[in-house]
């Protein structure tokens, strides 16, 4: 009888694991797909607004 409870335990352990395998692979799709590519100019855009710099205009502020 213990081997078959140990036998069972270990397939719930693999059915939960593959259960959640399954889950997390399809709401990284689902995630995927709510995305949109964005393009070099609205990844510049998005970084100037947050502060960040092209090497060229700080070099150019500290020539000045």
């Amino acid at each position: 009888m213990q081997l078959n409870l140990k036998r069972i335990s270990l397939y719930f352990m693999f059915l939960v694991l593959g259960m959640s395998m399954i889950s997390f692979g399809l709401m990284n799709i689902a995630y995927d797909l709510q995305n949109e590519e964005m393009t070099d100019q609205e990844i510049i855009q998005r970084a100037e607004d947050l502060g960040m710099v092209e090497l060229k205009e700080q070099l150019n502020k500290t020539n000045e």
